[in-house]
């Protein structure tokens, strides 16, 4: 599904139920932002295929977590394409294997606690990926560089990176998710909880108005803005 379009440049949100993957359409190009599960592999392989998809120029890893590297090395054989990720992920992708973030608040605490005692085999090992690059040294001249960046967007994992398409759009991975009930963003799963909100800051720098998370649904900079004022509050206990 076509979720936002600006100049040359569409972004589609493949139809996956586990982690949302992106296609980013531009410049004669193709690129896919994260891989999803190995359980979801048709559906992200189909969504690809009714768009004509044939070939893609590169896969975008926006961190190493089995949701989001399940398909990587299948989808990087099947359309030829190098793997992207940040220096600090390469190591993982390459042995197949992730492990489970630790937590930021009781929640996050709880999970964290249950995937390292039960871990599912399915989520914390997957396929050895080869030919994995490190996105900022050489993913530049698939795109022009005022077209897509690639930012840092620590917190949830070392390796977190957003992709910033035409200074409007970012797909940023888990660097937020929707609270449950509240009208805002939260993290509560995260390796390093000191680096969400300054990623949420990094985010807002870069001018974009829509935001593009893994799990639910495209989130506008408004409430993003009104998150970090939120946490920032919190954090320092002011009114």
């Amino acid at each position: 599904m076509q979720i936002w379009e600006k100049d040359e440049f569409r972004i589609h949100r493949l139809g996956n139920f586990r982690c949302n993957c992106y296609l980013i359409l531009g410049g004669q190009k193709a690129v896919l932002v994260d891989a999803g599960v190995k359980s979801e592999r048709k559906i992200l392989v189909k969504g690809l295929e009714t768009l004509g998809i044939t070939r893609l120029d590169g896969l975008i890893i926006t961190h190493n977590h089995g949701d989001h590297t399940g398909n990587a090395a299948y989808l990087q054989k099947r359309f030829g394409c190098p793997i992207f990720a940040q220096a600090e992920g390469i190591a993982g992708l390459q042995a197949g294997r992730w492990v489970a973030p630790k937590g930021t608040d009781i929640f996050g605490k709880i999970v964290y606690a249950v995937e390292t005692k039960f871990p599912a085999k399915a989520f914390s090992q997957y396929e050895s990926c080869v030919d994995v690059r490190d996105v900022f040294e050489d993913f530049q001249g698939i795109f022009q560089a005022d077209d897509v960046q690639i930012v840092r967007t620590e917190g949830h994992t070392v390796d977190s990176i957003s992709v910033v398409v035409k200074q409007d759009a970012a797909i940023i991975g888990d660097a937020f998710v929707l609270h449950p009930w509240r009208n805002r963003v939260t993290l509560s799963v995260a390796d390093e909880g000191e680096k969400v909100v300054p990623s949420w800051e990094v985010l807002l720098e870069t001018g974009c108005r829509y935001f593009l998370p893994a799990h639910g649904r495209v989130t506008s900079r408004e409430m993003l803005a009104n998150s970090l004022l939120f946490s920032k509050k919190i954090r320092y206990n002011t009114k």
